[in-house]
């Protein structure tokens, strides 16, 4: 396949059907990618994802091997841009344990979409982690997010000063890593404390909090120029829609001062 390859991988302390299911169901797919997602089984299927705020993808099942291989892409000949782009997930069972491998394929090699390869790079490390969370934590669970994604205009290590001056004001993260624990409260009054999962600065963070019943937190930051691109997922699971308004407030002051909504447009 022609185009810019990138390779993630990933153990996880579940069965190869488990992973599977992840990877190849709606339901699964809400777990950890998407807010929405619905799936036609078979090599003849296709999957359907949605990030809400305009952002969704349609892509066709070219491989379709339950518990092994499922490859997401579109059919056709000269294919170009985002219809070139193929996933090729692959399932390896070892010792209990099933490997998860993705190799993602077909980019264009030209410097317009070296932000574009960038950002996938970083997201890619983002879903892992939080597939992985997932299965090991709250397998079968119903995921609710407070999810915000967009553009920041600052690039990629000035964004990440800005989303850590409101979300660690105190500076109490300062040196951790992966495994380490947390403790912390935002500039909007979010006391919270868990675990480092993800510390890649100036790309990844990602953390869970122990009082949101072992939620997950992740936010990255792509991107090579002056701006850059940043999505923002709080996970909770099993969790209602009222325990779910309990908390949003702080949360949604910090991101409007780090990702504002635009204002709907006048008619």
């Amino acid at each position: 396949m022609a185009g810019r390859e990138q390779h993630h991988e990933i153990e996880i302390d579940a069965t190869a059907d488990a992973v599977w299911n992840e990877i190849a169901s709606g339901e699964g797919l809400k777990r950890w990618l998407a807010e929405d997602a619905k799936v036609t089984d078979g090599v003849e299927g296709q999957q359907w994802v949605s990030w809400g705020q305009g952002q969704e993808m349609a892509v066709q099942h070219l491989v379709w091997q339950p518990g092994e291989r499922l490859q997401l892409g579109q059919r056709g000949d000269d294919l170009s841009g985002w219809d070139a782009l193929v996933m090729d997930w692959t399932i390896e069972s070892k010792g209990g344990k099933a490997i998860l491998r993705l190799c993602q394929s077909g980019m264009p090699e030209t410097p317009d979409w070296d932000d574009t390869y960038d950002s996938t790079t970083v997201g890619w490390r983002l879903f892992f982690a939080a597939i992985k969370h997932g299965l090991e934590q709250h397998a079968g669970k119903t995921r609710r997010t407070i999810f915000r994604s967009g553009p920041v205009e600052a690039p990629r290590d000035g964004a990440w000063k800005k989303f850590f001056a409101e979300f660690d004001p105190k500076g109490e993260l300062e040196g951790l890593g992966v495994g380490d624990r947390y403790s912390t409260t935002t500039s909007t009054g979010a006391s919270i404390e868990g675990r480092v999962v993800l510390h890649d600065p100036g790309r990844n963070f990602s953390v869970t909090i122990d009082g949101y019943d072992n939620a997950l937190m992740s936010v990255d930051f792509g991107g090579l120029g002056a701006s850059c691109y940043v999505n923002f997922i709080l996970s909770t699971f099993d969790w209602s829609e009222e325990q779910m308004k309990g908390i949003e407030g702080p949360w949604v002051g910090l991101l409007d001062r780090l990702l504002p909504v635009p204002a709907p447009a006048e008619e």
